[in-house]
């Protein structure tokens, strides 16, 4: 089976802003840490569920949009 792709609108692209920024103070070497990618996408998970057409927002596709 071919796994959905993680659709991104502007309110969910803020949503993992605003969570990565409250982590920040873990990003010690510029980069977050697994740990942290994992937080986000259980927020974004809890705040935006995926729907037919959209991919779970997973810690590897948060890290993906954020670079």
């Amino acid at each position: 089976t071919h796994k959905k792709v993680a659709v991104w609108t502007t309110e969910e692209e803020g949503m993992l802003l605003d969570s990565l920024a409250s982590h920040l103070s873990q990003a010690g070497d510029g980069n977050f840490k697994k740990v942290t990618w994992n937080a986000a996408a259980a927020h974004m998970a809890n705040n935006y569920p995926p729907g037919p057409d959209n991919g779970d927002k997973t810690a590897e596709s948060c890290e993906w949009k954020f670079k």
